[in-house]
């Protein structure tokens, strides 16, 4: 990954396939890497404590509700740590889509330990495969974005 990664940024001349290919592999490896962690941290507070059962829906319903946020809030970080354009930009985006478009995993794992019912873990479950997605896809116009910035200012 290190190497793919050091070849994206210090080649002048880079395809658009190995640009997109190291941007994917940034924002798969935050992305999952944020979903690791909080499963870790979320087994290790079972570990310690049990699961809390019969509790009211409403924290589940009020993390559901902010997960929906968690898109616009994603694109509008995301879109301004690109505004620098270039290969930084193009990184700095992508890794600030894989670290908010990955927190729905954390609002699982709490909505599980709180007790909360299947189907709002389902629904969490569901928009975290969802913002996978469209993340992997934005990645591709991020690397677009990155070769466009290096013909228009004559290479970085």
């Amino acid at each position: 990954m290190f190497k793919l990664l050091r070849h994206f940024i210090s080649s002048e001349q880079i395809s658009y396939r190995e640009a997109l290919w190291s941007l994917r592999l940034i924002f798969v490896t935050i992305f999952f890497g944020q979903f690791v962690f909080a499963g870790l941290v979320g087994l290790v507070i079972l570990l310690l404590a049990s699961r809390q059962t019969g509790s009211s829906p409403i924290v589940a319903q009020i993390l559901v509700f902010l997960s929906l946020f968690e898109l616009p809030l994603a694109l509008f970080v995301a879109y301004f740590a690109t505004r620098t354009g270039g290969k930084g930009g193009a990184i700095a985006g992508v890794i600030a889509l894989g670290v908010i478009l990955s927190t729905p995993a954390w609002f699982a794992v709490f909505t599980y330990l709180t007790g909360g019912a299947t189907n709002y873990l389902t629904i969490l479950a569901l928009m975290l495969m969802f913002y996978y997605a469209l993340g992997f896809v934005i990645s591709g116009g991020y690397a677009r974005m990155a070769l466009q910035a290096k013909k228009e200012n004559g290479g970085e």
